[in-house]
C-alpha cells in the first residue's frame, strides 16, 4: 500500500474531528493520481460548490472550474506525491488549518525528479459531518529546487 499524505504528520495537541485525517488523505490521493475523473471527484467529493482551489500557478472557483482543473496539471508530470509534515489549527473548531509539507515529482522532461517544500491553508465547512467540504484551499510551493534542476539541464524557464 502506498504511503498516505498524513502517515507521518504531526497533528495539533487538541484533537481534530475524526474525519479530517482521512479526508485530507483522500484529497491528496485524488491530486496525486492521474485519473480521468480526478477533477470531477474534487468538485463533488472534496470541495464546496462555491469552494476555491488555489494551486501554485492558477486558481479555480466553484464546482465547474474545479471539475476542469486536472486536465493540464499532468502535461509535464509523470508522478507526484504530497506529504503533510505538520498541521496547525487556527480556530477551536479545527476548520481553519495550516499545513506544512513537501512534494515529490517526476517530470516528463529530461527525466527530472525533484522534491520541494510547501505550505497550504485549508478552510473546511461542516467539520465532523459526512458532508464536510473544503471551502478554501491555497498552496504555496518552493520552486527553487526545480528551477535549479532545470538550469542544470540547460532548460530555460
Amino acid at each position: 500500500m502506498s504511503e498516505l499524505a498524513t502517515d507521518k504528520t504531526e497533528w495539533p495537541e487538541k484533537p481534530l474531528a475524526s474525519n479530517i485525517k482521512p479526508f485530507i488523505d483522500t484529497f491528496f490521493d485524488i491530486l496525486d493520481n492521474n485519473t480521468e475523473d480526478a477533477g470531477e471527484r474534487l468538485a463533488k467529493e472534496i470541495f464546496a460548490t462555491d469552494g476555491y482551489f488555489g494551486t501554485a500557478s492558477k486558481g479555480y472557483t466553484g464546482s465547474e472550474e474545479i471539475a476542469g482543473c486536472c486536465g493540464d496539471r499532468w502535461a509535464m508530470v509523470k508522478n507526484r506525491a504530497h506529504y503533510i509534515d505538520k498541521v496547525y489549527t487556527c480556530n477551536e473548531e479545527g476548520s481553519d488549518l495550516l499545513m506544512i509539507g513537501h512534494s515529490s515529482q517526476d517530470l516528463k522532461i529530461a527525466d527530472i525528479h525533484y522534491e520541494g517544500e510547501l505550505i497550504a491553508r485549508m478552510i473546511l465547512e461542516k467539520v465532523g459531518t459526512p458532508n464536510m467540504r473544503i471551502k478554501y484551499f491555497r498552496v504555496w510551493g518552493d520552486s527553487g529546487p526545480l528551477m535549479k534542476l532545470l538550469g542544470e539541464k540547460g532548460i530555460k524557464t
